[in-house]
Formats: C-alpha cells, structure tokens, sequence
C-alpha cells in the first residue's frame, strides 16, 4: 500500500518543501533535514543516516529517518572477562528509526495521517526495510502521541528495550522573572544566591551566534563531561558520537536557530551549551564543564538559569533539557517523558542476547539521575 524512497544524500526540493508546508508544528519536523546533515558532519565513518520518503500512490506523506551504525559492538554493554570475549567476536549492523542524538520518533508524517496509518506505514517500512537492506536489528524510538501503542500489530514480534526518558520543561513565561514567580521563593533565592557567587568569583554569562574562534575550547569542555561519565561504573555508552566538527558545523545550518551559551571567568569558559530551537521548542544540546573551575562559581546552575532566559526571550513554550542529570532538571519543573524502543531483530544470533541486554540496559537506566558532579551542592543541600 505504501512505497518507500530512500535518499541517502541529495533530498528533492519538493520533499523539502512538504515538509516546511506541513511540519511546521512538530519540533524537529521543518529542521529534521537540517539536524540530519549537521549530524552527518560530524559523526563517525561508521554511522550512516538515509531519509526514507514516504508516500501513498504519489502522495508525500512524510519522511522516515533511519540511522545505521556499522559494526556497532555489543560488547561495550557487559562487564569483562564477557564484554573481552564479545569483543573479539561480535560486531552488528544496527538501524534507529530516530531523529538521531534527539531520543525522539524518526517517523514524521503531514496531518492527514493519524496513529493508526502511521501503524500500518511502520508495518510496511519493517518489512521494506528487512527486505532491501541487511541489518541485524531495527530499534524503533517509540512515542504514544506519534505512533500507536506498544499492543498494536505494527509492534508485533518486537522486543522492548527501555531507554532514558526526555526532561521536557513546559514554559509559557515571556520572562525569566515570571518563570521564577511561578517557583517557591526558596527556588528563587537559590537562584539569587547563585548569581551572587558567579558575580562575586569575576563571572559572567554570554550567548553567541558564532563558534569559530573558540570551537576548540567548547569542544575541550565537552570531552570533559564524556570523559567524566565514562568513568561512572554504569555508564550507558551512546551507540552515535559526536566529533569538534559537530561544533564547527552548528552555526552553518541557521534554520536550526543555533546559539551557544557560555560561563566565563576571567575570559576563560568554564561552561558551555549548544541549544537549537524548533517549533517553539528550544533544545539543550552538549554540555561542557570545567570541573575544576565550574563548581565553586557554580557555573553549572548559572548555565541553565542563562537558557531560561535565552527560552523567554526566543518566545518557547517548551525547553527539552535532553538525557541524563534529571535531579536539577526536574528542579526546574522538568517533567520526565519515558522513552523506549521496540526491537526488531533480524539475526538469530542477537536474538537470544536481544532480552539479556535489554535488562542489563534498564539496569543501567535506573543509575542516570544524579550523574553530574558539578551537582554535588544540589545533594548536600537538596532543600535549596
């Protein structure tokens, strides 16, 4: 019934344009193609992105985004002497239906079509899919308001594999000071105490709409925080990366309306955020600390109190803080929206590891809610 047209590079004007027609309400809809490229850019040779056009007869009905990591090894999942032995043996081809590195459903359909077409179109991209390329596994991010439920046929034979939920903040303020009016008054002077000691350690804020001469710096900041929760003993390795190019390339796609925040002392950045905004929707993206200079300017809290702002002056009804840390995100009001992905498995062989590493990843899961150190004086003083 439907019919399915990869584009691995070049998309058509006229899918383009359906898209900017008819997505503009879905955060992520009219920017997919443009995150899809800056993703492109700056990713590993072994991740591969293809842009699926969707349609009835020869009606667009949306775009399907498939990501393919090559040789993903499953190994970085278990423990040793296991994960060593893995290792040595074991290399799959994966495919997400996602918007990559966003947690969000990679299905993006025009209006028309409901949950239940949706349904019956990931029932025929399955089995496209399965039949013209030779993946191991298809892993589809799952979303009760864009797909049907777990229960539908489309899901059948799938497994399910829990995943980090989304800190999705509701924000219909217009300014920082209404966003605080709405929080109890301990809330706010936290937040005042806060400026006072960045203002006191010769801090200050900035948003800029470029990156290129300090892009090396950022960059810096950020490995730190990889580096930082690859040492925490049930750290959950994410399957796509991101490389210096991923920051270099930002600024390049402005439809994604890129900014980066910083915290600086003395002229040095002790913090830095990439945020992209769609649809109203503002998107926190790369956080990077210095450990050592961020935490006693509290630099960390200020980041985020400077993309409040950033969101009530970009008119934002809602703030996606992303994966990871939700102590201090859910302090701000963020509410946790549960993520997860239906398994489809094509290889025998993963078959039988498909459940075991679906537990010990909802194992992991569960250790992700205060996996920042520069939260350390939120835990000591969690009244604040």
């Amino acid at each position: 019934m439907y019919r399915f047209e990869a584009f691995h590079r070049d998309i058509p004007d006229t899918v383009s344009a359906s898209l900017a027609e008819y997505l503009g309400y879905v955060p992520m809809g009219t920017s997919a193609l443009d995150w899809v490229a800056l993703i492109r850019s700056s990713s590993p040779q072994n991740h591969a992105i293809v842009i699926h056009g969707i349609y009835r007869g020869e009606r667009f009905l949306g775009i399907a985004i498939l990501s393919i990591v090559h040789g993903l090894e499953p190994a970085r999942y278990f423990a040793r002497p296991l994960a060593s032995l893995l290792r040595l043996c074991l290399r799959f081809e994966i495919g997400f239906l996602e918007i990559p590195l966003m947690n969000l459903p990679g299905l993006l359909t025009v209006p028309e079509v409901d949950p239940v077409e949706r349904g019956a179109i990931l029932h025929d991209l399955r089995k496209h899919l399965r039949d013209t390329l030779k993946l191991d596994a298809l892993l589809i991010n799952t979303d009760g308001s864009i797909l049907p439920s777990r229960e539908a046929p489309c899901f059948a034979d799938t497994i399910p594999l829990g995943f980090l939920p989304n800190a999705i903040l509701p924000f219909p303020y217009r300014t920082l000071e209404e966003y605080w009016a709405a929080r109890p008054g301990k809330k706010y002077r936290k937040f005042r105490a806060d400026s006072r000691v960045l203002a006191q350690q010769g801090g200050r804020v900035r948003i800029h709409t470029g990156i290129s001469t300090i892009a090396g710096r950022v960059f810096e900041l950020y490995r730190n925080t990889i580096r930082a929760a690859r040492k925490k003993p049930h750290h959950l390795e994410m399957p796509i990366s991101i490389n210096a190019d991923f920051f270099r390339n930002a600024f390049r796609f402005q439809r994604l309306s890129p900014r980066l925040i910083t915290v600086e002392i003395d002229d040095t950045i002790v913090a830095s955020a990439l945020v992209f905004k769609s649809a109203n929707t503002l998107f926190l993206k790369a956080i990077g600390l210095d450990y050592e200079l961020s935490v006693p300017s509290r630099a960390y809290f200020n980041l985020f109190y400077a993309l409040l702002d950033h969101a009530a002056r970009e008119h934002c009804n809602s703030i996606n803080f992303s994966i990871t840390s939700y102590r201090f995100k859910q302090w701000l009001g963020g509410e946790l929206h549960p993520a997860a992905y239906a398994g489809d498995i094509h290889n025998p062989l993963l078959s039988l590891m498909g459940r075991p590493l679906a537990a010990l990843v909802a194992r992991r899961i569960g250790t992700h809610g205060d996996d920042n150190p520069a939260l350390a004086a939120l835990r000591v003083h969690p009244e604040r």
